[in-house]
């Protein structure tokens, strides 16, 4: 049976071909908003929230020459401006082989409500990718612009609805699809993605349990999904997993609310078919 997982991950992966991966960050039941620019502050309480997520990725030694790569670094702000409105500013840095990309992103979002739990939100977001090349880490490339700063734009949209206790959504990232060219050679390719999102959530015990079965599907080169459960004590501790079919790896996540403000957690995946292994660390400070 494995083997049989595995021709059909490497069919699928072998159309992807070479290029730059994508941020995908572990923890984001409770908070969409990097996939998907129309989800926002998912708290009555609080009107702002400013988020640190890091990502690292470790690989076997046998692999450890061909991907070097420091840890992914995600800062982001949401901020209430009105009752329907909210704001998005982000940053992003993400570093490859032959060259590092700075992310600076900004959104906004409107939310329309109706009855006592209808809830529809509507975001757009800018975003404008910042990257350096190393020219000395390609070699196929004779015609080498200076002094290898490369800034293309691209735009994320999405809606996200909000039926009681079932949260459904739809996001498109990268609809520009730029690219970085140089010598007639695609170096750095910004491929269009789908998000399709849903939980359902169950409470327990006059809320102080809540269980939620959620699910993620992204389309990028290839597609994948997320199947997974999330269990909430008391509203301070989660605890979730989740498998990411085709690839068959296993996510499991835990997060803590410290206080009123503060919130942490980790997360670490394994797949069965690939050697990687990567960790997720998030810290939100909500005020």
């Amino acid at each position: 049976m494995k083997k049989i997982f595995l021709i059909i991950a490497t069919a699928v992966f072998s159309i992807a071909g070479e290029a730059q991966n994508t941020l995908r960050p572990n923890l984001y039941l409770q908070r969409m908003n990097y996939y998907n620019p129309a989800a926002g502050i998912n708290d009555s309480v609080f009107k702002r929230e400013l988020s640190f997520y890091a990502k690292e990725k470790f690989v076997d030694k046998d692999n450890d020459a061909i991907w070097v790569k420091p840890a992914t670094v995600y800062l982001n702000y949401l901020g209430a401006l009105n009752g329907r409105d909210f704001l998005n500013l982000s940053y992003i840095f993400d570093g490859y082989s032959f060259y590092n990309r700075h992310s600076v992103n900004a959104g906004i979002g409107r939310t329309y409500t109706w009855g006592r739990s209808g809830r529809l939100g509507l975001g757009a977001r800018a975003v404008l990718n910042i990257d350096k090349i190393d020219w000395d880490k390609i070699t196929h490339i004779a015609d080498r612009p200076s002094p290898g700063w490369h800034i293309t734009p691209d735009l994320d949209l999405g809606a996200e609805l909000q039926l009681g206790k079932l949260n459904l959504g739809l996001a498109a990232k990268n609809l520009l699809g730029s690219t970085v060219k140089a010598d007639g050679s695609v170096l750095i390719k910004d491929w269009r993605e789908v998000y399709v999102n849903a939980a359902y959530t169950f409470n327990l015990f006059n809320r102080k349990i809540a269980v939620t079965p959620f699910l993620l599907y992204f389309q990028e080169r290839d597609f994948a999904l997320d199947l997974g459960t999330n269990v909430s004590f008391f509203k301070i501790v989660d605890v979730s997993y989740a498998l990411r079919l085709l690839e068959l790896r296993s996510i499991v996540a835990a997060k803590l609310k410290l206080g009123k403000h503060l919130q942490i957690g980790v997360a670490a995946d394994h797949s069965y078919l690939l050697s990687d292994v990567n960790t997720d660390l998030f810290i939100a400070y909500k005020f």
